[in-house]
Order: C-alpha cells, then structure tokens, then sequence
C-alpha cells in the first residue's frame, strides 16, 4: 500500500501531471520543480513517477479500445455468418449484416492502436 500524500504533495503531483498533459518537457518541468525549492533528485523522480503513470493510463485505455473494439466487430461479423448461413440452408431469403458493429468496432480498434 503506498503512503497517502499530503494536500501539498497532491497538488504538486497534479501540477506536474497538467504540465506534462500540456506537453512540457520533463527536464523543464523538473528545472522549474527545483527553482521552486523541490531537491533535484526528488523533483526528478516526482517528474518521472508521474509520466510513468500517466504513460501506463494511456496504454491501458489502448488496449481497452482495441480489445472492445475486437469484441463488436467480431460480433458483428459472426451475427452476419450466421444469418447468411441460415437464410442459405433455408433455400434463401433475409439475412443481417451488422455493419454498424463491424464499423464501429473497427474504428475503435484502429483508434486504441494509434493511440498507443
């Protein structure tokens, strides 16, 4: 279990966490955490620990993508297989593409594998 942070140390990690979502560089973001009176191996470590979760955030929603993605286009296709398959044995008839599953769920793959 890790130690819970004092308000102090919380507002200094969400700092650090909106400056690297803005794009600052770490070594700037450190730089600045020292100027403010932060002790450089601590400021440095703060900065790393925080774009390492931050980092790790965003390959586990990747990987959701991809995997609920995956999930609705392979639902999708096999609604479709198996419709087809039973108007066909039945000499004919109507059967349901589910494109709107197939689609969707290959856009959401596509965006969990491009984000990660």
């Amino acid at each position: 279990m890790e130690p819970s942070l004092t308000p102090e140390q919380q507002a200094l990690v969400q700092g650090i966490a909106r400056d690297l979502q803005k794009g600052h560089r770490t070594n700037s973001i450190s730089t600045r955490l020292v100027e403010a009176g932060v002790e450089k191996d601590t400021a440095w470590r703060l900065v790393k620990e925080v774009d390492n979760a931050i980092g790790a955030a965003k390959r586990a929603e990747s990987k959701k993508n991809i995997l609920h993605g995956a999930l609705w286009c392979g639902g999708g296709c096999i609604v479709t297989i198996l419709t087809y398959a039973a108007a066909s044995r039945n000499g004919g008839g109507g059967y349901v593409v589910a494109w709107g599953a197939i689609i969707f769920g290959a856009i959401q793959m596509i965006r969990g594998a491009m984000a990660d």
